[in-house]
């Protein structure tokens, strides 16, 4: 694939033959859109088969251009034998998954931290195919937009990631580890102020404590007190309780409330009698001005209708009653008619008078007694008060000291449990504590070794470039978190565009170097598209053919070589790498168009 003796290499199809290289190991697209529809046009029942041996096993896959095309694999054969009638087709997913596998269980673990991805083959094949149109410009542009190769679009720091994982100096269990040593740090943190809190907790509620006993509790270890206060008032709080429910000796409420039962029937029953003698004596009054004035018979049968008959009275005939022998009906007048007749009779009207002023001063004694038993009756009433208030201030004096009791024992208990919990984690700190600097020591370790990794790296990747510019030349690797450089000095420093491209190809060949090595996981596959068309001297493109022939696969002797390193370029190689094994048959020549690469003008 290059340009000698009037052969063209331009247009001849190198990035094509990448593209399809990097569409057989699993990528969307085989080119853009132009070059995809042109293939279908041309080609349209062709297809791209090829060998791949992964971890030893050969794959025979055939993929075809058209949409919707069939694309199958079946392990243990080769391109010969695609074509036989007894070849059996699996389905394409058996191949990608086996590729697949290349990925480390380890590096599976690892999360990208910009994409949230899990590190996958297809995170890993543009870094082993750059895009020919990023020019091998910088350590991690993989990709150009324009190619539409549908690969993972993921940030410079998750490819960051991605090249230490595979590298082996980004292990899954540093970040785990680192991970989980942050989240001790964090629990840390957090107990802390939470211990804090309850040692503050503490101290006031010993202090509230102390002040309600009128003592001094030593904050730096109460233990001792708190638990013999919670002793004794569970004591006194149970014989308090006991006290409360027992029967209590009420005797004299009881005397005093049954003196004023009888006191106040005592006073209502002569009420009633007085109520009743009045009335009385009212009729009696009425019969003798109806005696003196006949002119008030009309009015008093209407008062007497309308009056129900006293307490111990009847309305039974009077005659009946006198012959009856009834004491009430002594002295009365036995019917309107006779008194009428005796109106005048002043003997008559003289004992009515006689016993009505006797009625009236017999009232008049027996109000001033029930006077007399109303204060009898207040005076006991104010004894049943006085009683009852003695009585129950005994027993809310009882339940005010169980109360007390109960709220004295709650604080206790609050403060004891309070100091508890400061104890129980300040014990759990102490723990956390030992664990943060086991994991410190275990995170420092796993970083030494894998500074370790990246001093060995560093080694590959000088012995590169010497070899490319000269054992005077020098490297340093810079690295950040979406940044990866290689700095080469040689009479300082050199920043060119070819130094950065030499940087370019030099860090992926010692990454391959790396896994030949035995360091990390590299699949010692690179696909390098024109690397010359990045401003790269002949004489030093020239040095990378060697150093991969005549140092590189010469190291392996007899041996198959366990790279495979694929270089397609305009410029002629040096005459040592023009001829069989290195070189594709027939080379590529666009001057007509059987001799590109699918033998036809697209």
């Amino acid at each position: 694939m290059f340009e000698s003796g009037g052969v063209s290499g331009h247009a001849a199809g190198k990035t094509t033959f990448c593209r399809l290289l990097r569409w057989v190991l699993g990528e969307g697209n085989f080119g853009d859109d132009n070059l995809r529809e042109a293939i279908r046009r041309k080609l349209s029942r062709g297809g791209v088969a090829a060998e791949v041996v992964v971890k030893g096993v050969s794959w025979l896959v055939w993929r075809e251009f058209r949409r919707g095309g069939r694309s199958y694999c079946c392990s243990g054969k080769r391109l010969d034998d695609l074509f036989l009638s007894d070849f059996e087709r699996a389905q394409f997913t058996n191949y990608a998954d086996a590729v697949a596998e290349i990925v480390e269980p380890t590096a599976r673990g690892i999360t990208l931290p910009a994409s949230k991805q899990p590190i996958d083959w297809e995170h890993i094949l543009p870094w082993l195919c750059r895009d020919q149109e990023c020019r091998f410009a910088t350590i991690l542009e993989w990709r150009e937009p324009a190619s539409e190769s549908e690969s993972p679009s993921v940030p410079a720091a998750d490819r960051s990631v991605i090249v230490r994982t595979v590298l082996n100096m980004l292990a899954a269990d540093e970040e785990r580890m680192a991970a989980q040593h942050a989240a001790l740090r964090e629990r840390h943190l957090r107990e802390r102020n939470q211990l804090r809190l309850l040692q503050h907790q503490a101290k006031v509620e010993l202090q509230r404590l102390a002040g309600e006993l009128s003592i001094e509790l030593d904050a730096d270890g109460p233990e001792l007190a708190l638990a013999a206060i919670i002793s004794d008032y569970t004591g006194k709080l149970q014989k308090l309780s006991a006290q409360r429910q027992a029967p209590q000796d009420s005797s004299e409420l009881a005397e005093a409330q049954d003196k004023l039962k009888h006191a106040t029937e005592v006073r209502h029953a002569a009420e009633i009698w007085l109520e009743d003698d009045k009335r009385h004596l009212e009729i009696d009054r009425r019969a003798l001005k109806r005696l003196r004035d006949q002119s008030l018979k009309d009015e008093e049968e209407i008062w007497m209708a309308m009056m129900a008959a006293p307490k111990g009275r009847c309305n039974v005939p009077l005659e009946v009653a006198k012959a009856e022998g009834c004491p009430l009906a002594v002295g009365r007048a036995i019917d309107f008619a006779t008194e009428v007749e005796l109106r005048r009779d002043k003997d008559r009207i003289a004992a009515y008078e006689r016993s009505i002023a006797a009625m009236e001063q017999d009232l008049a004694q027996r109000e001033a007694a029930l006077a007399l038993l109303r204060t009898a009756e207040q005076s006991a009433e104010e004894a049943s008060k006085r009683k009852f208030a003695a009585h129950n201030q005994s027993l809310l004096a009882v339940a005010d000291e169980e109360h007390r009791c109960r709220n004295l024992l709650a604080l206790a208990k609050n403060a004891e449990k309070s100091q508890e919990d400061a104890n129980a984690l300040s014990e759990s700190i102490s723990v956390l504590d030992k664990a943060i600097r086991e994991s410190q020591q275990d995170l420092q370790e796993l970083r030494e070794s894998q500074k370790q990794a990246q001093a060995n790296f560093r080694g590959w990747l000088e012995w590169v470039v010497q070899a490319v510019l000269g054992s005077d030349a020098s490297v340093s690797l810079e690295q950040r978190i979406d940044f990866v450089r290689v700095c080469i000095e040689r009479s300082g420093e050199r920043n060119s565009a070819a130094m950065r491209t030499v940087g370019v190809l030099a860090f992926d060949l010692a990454a391959m170097l790396c896994s030949c090595e035995g360091q990390g996981w590299h699949p010692r596959l690179l696909i390098h598209d024109s690397p010359r068309e990045a401003d790269l001297s002949p004489d030093i493109y020239r040095k990378f053919f060697l150093l991969a022939v005549e140092r590189l696969e010469a190291a392996y002797g007899d041996a198959e070589p366990g790279f495979q390193y694929i270089v397609t370029t305009t410029e002629a190689p040096p005459p040592q790498c023009q001829q069989a094994p290195w070189l594709i048959d027939p080379i590529l020549d666009a001057s007509t168009p059987e001799g590109r690469l699918l033998g036809i003008d697209l």
